[in-house]
Formats: C-alpha cells, sequence, structure tokens
C-alpha cells in the first residue's frame, strides 16, 4: 500500500488511468462530477455509465452487478462514488465485485468525505481523497490517494497546457 499527494485529486486518477496495464473501459455512476469524465476523456480511457439508486445516490448496486456478470472480462474497473461524502464500508460489495473478476479495478471515490490519514482496505485498489475548493476540507489545494495494488508503479506524468483541450 502506498500513499500519494497531487495538486489534485483528478491527477491521481489521470496518472492513474495512464498506467493501468489494460485498457478496458471503466463503469462510472451516471451522477460524477465532470472533471472526473474530463479526466477520463483526456487520459483516453474509455467508459460507460450506471444509473444511480434514488434511495441512495449510489451507483446501482444491482445494475451494476448485473452489467458485470453479463460481459466479466469486458471491463477494466468500475469508479466507486461516495455520494456527499457518505461514509460506509463497502467491503462486502467490493469483494462481490472482485469475485466475479478478480481483475476489475476499483477506485473508491471519497472526495467529498472526510479526509482519512489512516487507511482502510475495503477490496478496493484506490481510495481518492480531494482537499480542493467545496471539499469537506478545503486547503485550497490538493488531494491524494491511498494505492492498495501491486499492479500500479504510479508515476507522474507531466502535463503541457493545451488551449485546444
Amino acid at each position: 500500500m502506498k500513499i500519494v499527494f497531487e495538486y489534485r485529486s483528478s491527477i491521481i486518477l489521470f496518472n492513474i488511468l495512464l498506467g493501468l496495464p489494460n485498457k478496458k473501459p471503466f463503469i462510472l455512476p451516471s451522477n460524477i462530477c465532470p472533471i472526473v469524465i474530463a479526466t477520463f476523456k483526456k487520459a483516453k480511457r474509455p467508459f460507460t455509465f450506471v444509473d444511480i439508486s434514488l434511495k441512495t445516490f449510489e451507483m446501482n448496486k444491482e445494475k451494476l452487478i448485473e452489467i458485470i456478470k453479463e460481459k466479466p472480462d469486458a471491463y477494466g474497473g468500475i469508479l466507486w462514488l461516495r455520494p456527499y461524502g457518505i461514509n460506509k464500508s463497502n467491503e462486502a460489495f467490493f469483494l462481490t465485485v472482485k469475485k466475479l473478476n478478480k481483475k476489475i479495478f476499483i477506485i473508491d471515490d471519497c472526495c467529498l468525505s472526510k479526509p482519512s490519514l489512516s487507511f482502510e482496505n475495503h477490496n478496493q485498489d484506490l481510495t481518492l481523497f480531494s482537499t480542493g475548493y467545496s471539499k469537506y476540507i478545503d486547503y485550497g489545494w490538493g488531494g491524494f490517494g491511498w494505492i492498495n495494488s501491486k499492479e500500479i508503479n504510479y508515476s507522474r506524468t507531466d502535463l503541457m497546457y493545451n488551449n485546444n483541450d
């Protein structure tokens, strides 16, 4: 396990997406932040959306499991959003996903949650926290991530500003 810090949590996401060995699509919740979508596009990582549960505002777990069961090897990962900073364990659910496809990369997006400087293993491969504008703690910049995967050798990518992007 390793902790990384960057100017924004989306930079960590970008670097992780570039570093993943398989280039299969990710499954994202339909209520994800537009910055996350832009990050996936910048990393040239395909993705598809899954509707959310109107009870929890999380990705619809039943629908997600159905999609993965239908094509277990079709997806490279899921990005699990914790809406409104909800702090609950998804350990059992993530384990269910891993049993369907042990290689699926699970990102636990805790960017709206209270940052935690201790790692809790809930079968996720990456846990992201944000400490920038409008987050639980606003330091005015920053994000960090807990990498819980031996498959990732995290490295920074220098991006040059391009007005066309």
